[in-house]
Parts: structure tokens; C-alpha cells; sequence
């Protein structure tokens, strides 16, 4: 871009302003390739979907402890929009990886390389980040989250399932990625979608439920 923060955030309309569908980075790749900074257009590449939402995922669960000990009323924010950071990445790879344009083949471009051998090293770090949402952050906040309410639970599980899968993850669901990519999005949103619904629902469920019953008993006590 030729200043900083020169986003594009496309037209002024009411899909773009709730999803964001049309903003994007405004970043000409041509010129940088064709000067021979093919390193420099992999980095810049790199930095949305790795920087910009992977490294502040682990930051914002690197604050949790210390917003815990003074206020519970931020937290809420702090989940969700932890889960759009790693889902965020979810959709970039391996969603939207093996792909001929992008930031993934971008990078894949400038490191002299392919989507198919970039790929398994990126979905680690991709990986690793779904696994720790799902692992770490998700304990952190079910609880506050849903407000030791069975209800609330079940709510925050069918919608974090959503978001993650099936929203981040079908964005290349109408197959201008390509299609692996078209395949998938389908995978993702129609079978690691309610896959993660029953996961959840099987972890945690039960012992919310238990904790619910604990906490009638002792209420019921004279």
C-alpha cells in the first residue's frame, strides 16, 4: 500500500459492513515481484492471516489471567474475538491454501515454492492454533462465558461450532478458490462443524451439568 494503514474497506454497503466481505489489504503485489522482493511479498502475505490474527489470538490468551483478577464483564469480548482471530486462520489454511492467488499463494509465490509443499507447515501452525482454542481458551470461558447455565452452554457451543467451521470455514464454499478449496469449505462446514457441536457437547455438558446440581444443593441447605 503506499501509506500506512491505506486499507481498502470496499463499498459502504450493509454486507460489507457486517461481514467484510469486500476490505482488503490494498497491497500491490506486481510491483514488489517484479523489483525481485519476492521474500518481502511472502512476509507482507504472511502477516495478515499469521500476524494480524494468529499472533493476537495467543496474546489475547496470554491477557486472560490478568483480566480474570479485576474484571469478569471483558471477557465475554475477549472470547469472541479470540475465536475470530483463529478462525480467521482456519479460513486461510487450510481452507483457502492450496489456491493460485491469495495471501497463501502469494507466499507460496515469493518463497519460490508451491501451495502444495507450503501447506503441511502452515497447517501446523493453523493446527496447533484450532487445537488450542478448542483445548485452552474454550475451559477458560465456558464457564463465564455461559454463565453456569445449561442452556447458555449448549447456545455458546452450537455458536462457537458455527462461527468457526462453518462460517469462517466456508469461504471457499463457492469455488473461486478452486477446487480443493470448494471441498474443503464443504468439509468443514458440513462435517467438522456438527463434529465440533458433539465434542464440546460431550466435554463439557456433563460437568456443567454437575456444577449445576452442586450449586442447587448447596442452596438448598438451611
Amino acid at each position: 500500500m503506499e501509506r500506512p494503514f491505506d486499507i481498502d474497506y470496499g463499498p459502504p454497503s450493509v454486507y460489507n459492513f457486517i461481514f467484510l466481505g469486500d476490505v482488503s489489504d490494498n497491497v500491490s503485489y506486481a510491483p514488489i515481484f517484479a523489483a525481485g522482493h519476492g521474500i518481502s511479498a511472502a512476509v507482507i502475505a504472511f502477516a495478515g492471516p499469521f500476524l494480524g490474527n494468529g499472533l493476537l489470538y495467543f496474546l489475547l490468551y496470554a491477557v486472560v489471567p490478568w483480566l480474570s483478577a479485576r474484571s469478569s464483564a471483558v471477557l465475554p469480548f475477549i472470547y469472541w474475538l479470540s475465536l475470530m482471530c483463529a478462525a480467521n486462520v482456519w479460513s486461510y489454511v487450510p481452507i483457502r491454501a492450496i489456491t493460485t492467488h491469495a495471501d497463501i499463494a502469494l507466499i507460496a509465490q515469493g518463497l519460490g515454492t508451491s501451495c502444495w509443499a507450503l501447506f503441511p507447515v502452515l497447517m501446523l501452525l493453523s493446527g496447533f492454533i484450532t487445537w488450542h482454542f478448542f483445548v485452552r481458551m474454550f475451559p477458560k470461558f465456558q464457564g463465564v462465558v455461559a454463565a453456569k447455565s445449561s442452556a447458555d452452554a449448549i447456545t455458546l457451543i452450537a455458536f462457537t461450532a458455527f462461527w468457526y467451521f462453518s462460517f469462517f470455514g466456508g469461504d471457499g464454499i463457492g469455488g473461486s478458490y478452486g477446487l480443493v478449496s470448494q471441498l474443503l469449505s464443504i468439509t468443514s462446514r458440513y462435517f467438522l462443524f456438527p463434529l465440533c457441536v458433539a465434542y464440546l457437547s460431550v466435554r463439557y455438558l456433563p460437568l456443567l451439568t454437575v456444577g449445576n446440581k452442586k450449586a442447587g444443593s448447596a442452596d438448598e441447605v438451611p
